[in-house]
This record gives C-alpha cells, sequence and structure tokens, in this order.
C-alpha cells in the first residue's frame, strides 16, 4: 500500500500536464482521421453529384427524342386512319353498288 501511495505523490504538475498533452494528441490525431474520411467522402459525394448531372442531361434528351417520336407516330396514325377511312368508305360504296347490281 506504501508504494501505491508513494507513487501518487509522486506524480508532478509536470507529470500530469504530459499526461493530458498526450491524451489530447491522442484526440487530435482522431479527429485528423475524421476529417481525412470526411473529406473522402465529400470528394466521392461531388463525383456522384457530377455523375447524377450528367445522366440528367442524357435522360432528358432522350426524353424529347421520345416526345418527337410520339408525336410522328401520333401523325402517321392519322394519316393512316384517314386513309383508311376513306379506302373503307369506297369499298362499302363499291359493295353497295355490286349488291344493287346483283338484286
Amino acid at each position: 500500500m506504501n508504494m501505491v501511495k508513494k507513487l501518487k505523490k509522486n506524480i508532478t504538475l509536470d507529470n500530469l500536464a504530459g499526461m493530458v498533452q498526450r491524451g489530447f494528441l491522442g484526440v487530435d490525431k482522431k479527429f485528423n482521421e475524421v476529417y481525412e474520411r470526411f473529406d473522402k467522402i465529400s470528394k466521392r459525394i461531388d463525383g456522384l453529384d457530377n455523375k447524377i448531372d450528367a445522366l440528367y442531361l442524357e435522360v432528358s434528351s432522350i426524353d424529347k427524342k421520345i416526345n418527337k417520336i410520339d408525336e410522328r407516330l401520333a401523325k402517321i396514325e392519322i394519316i393512316l386512319l384517314e386513309d383508311h377511312r376513306k379506302r373503307i368508305g369506297r369499298l362499302e360504296e363499291q359493295m353497295q353498288t355490286l349488291q344493287a347490281s346483283f338484286h
């Protein structure tokens, strides 16, 4: 027991200051590691932002192209339907004429 009391009494302010300093240096080192990790994460996020921006531009371009294709298909559909209506109308007239000639 005397040895423990003697060790406790022999701690000086310089020793205590050294222990506190080493503790702070350890904490400082950990903070530096955390900051480095945050920097890496920040760079990765910046890279992802750039990729997302590029993808957005690409999707916008594809969307415009699809809209143009939709418009063209709608026009083609109208043309085909009008053409078929005319043909069907003529065929119906011809059928009526043909039926009338057999009656």
